[in-house]
């Protein structure tokens, strides 16, 4: 409830004063705060402040686009993990501020659980150490959590966000799903969310038209060599697909494949339904590359779309 609490105390507009809001920026307050919280039980308090706490989005806006370098050249990544080199150009956990902060306090509460005194918690972090991974492992994966789980879900609840309003019918055909539902209040459960087949479909959709994922991530073939749609590739070869194209294929999505229609998602056959579906879920990657995170976010973009949309936080 604190996004809605900022907006109310905050950004409630009047007959006389206008009180913009940057909800693309608020949005990424919200998600910060949500899997830090799911994290260590420790919201970061981006929402209550208003703020870019500790300067972690300036850091990650900035650092965002040279790990997409990183992760398409391979000697570019070789070269930052120089010993000699990536004390200078990565962020440490002893930075007084951006990413390197955030991953120090990951660290700090890491150290807090396998104290003398070993914290637990029920959270995410709680469940690493109760499934056996050691102390280096637990701070690796706290802050990769935190970092990996923002960006790309915020990018997603933007998108879902801009093109609901900006397409009034589908607003409106959302609200009346969500008016004529019975939801829990004051908070959608993630199993009413899922219930929810034109909201999913909104979700569905507009990760489709703007993935939030769009890195290269090269595979490399293995010794042999494979084949891929009738064309041999050679074993070694890096290969990576357009995200842009990819999922706007006309043979899978239709011919308007270039246009926000969350209709397509309730109107296909079962059979082109199924292919839909599975070519979707290629944004979370597939098989040992398969985001660990994907059943969090899409409770996230559930929830808070659905939040978002309900005319009980008509505050107006």
């Amino acid at each position: 409830m604190d996004l809605f609490d900022l907006i109310k105390s905050k950004y409630t507009s009047s007959k006389n004063v206008l009180k913009p809001i940057d909800f693309g920026r608020v949005s990424q307050y919200f998600v910060i705060d949500v899997i830090t919280d799911m994290a260590f039980r420790k919201p970061f308090g981006f929402l209550k402040a208003d703020a870019d706490v500790y300067g972690y989005i300036t850091t990650q806006e900035m650092l965002l686009p040279v790990f997409e370098w990183l992760s398409a050249i391979p000697t570019l990544s070789k070269i930052a993990k120089n010993r000699w080199i990536a004390p200078y150009v990565m962020p440490k956990p002893t930075d007084k501020e951006g990413l390197g902060y955030m991953m120090g306090i990951a660290k700090k509460t890491v150290e807090e659980r396998f104290s003398v005194n070993k914290v637990v918690q029920n959270d995410m972090l709680g469940s690493f150490i109760k499934h056996g991974i050691d102390q280096k492992q637990a701070e690796l994966e706290a802050a990769l959590q935190v970092i990996v789980g923002t960006d790309t879900t915020v990018t997603s609840l933007r998108t879902v966000v801009m093109y609901v309003i900006t397409h009034p019918n589908v607003y409106v055909k959302l609200q009346a799903e969500l008016e004529n539902a019975t939801l829990s209040s004051p908070i959608v459960t993630d199993n009413e969310a899922r219930e929810l087949p034109y909201l999913q479909a909104c979700i569905k959709e507009g990760m489709r038209v703007f993935p939030p994922v769009t890195g290269l991530f090269n595979k490399r073939v293995p010794k042999g060599g494979d084949m891929i749609h009738g064309k041999f590739i050679p074993g070694g070869t890096d290969i990576a697909y357009s995200a842009w194209d990819f999922y706007k294929d006309t043979n899978i999505f239709g011919a308007d494949a270039e246009i926000f229609r969350p209709e397509r998602w309730l109107e296909a056959s079962e059979e082109q339904l199924a292919i839909m579906q599975k070519t979707i879920d290629l944004i979370f990657g597939y098989g040992k590359y398969s985001c660990l995170g994907k059943p969090i976010a899409l409770l996230e973009l559930g929830k808070a779309l659905a939040e978002v949309c309900l005319t009980r936080h008509d505050i107006n």
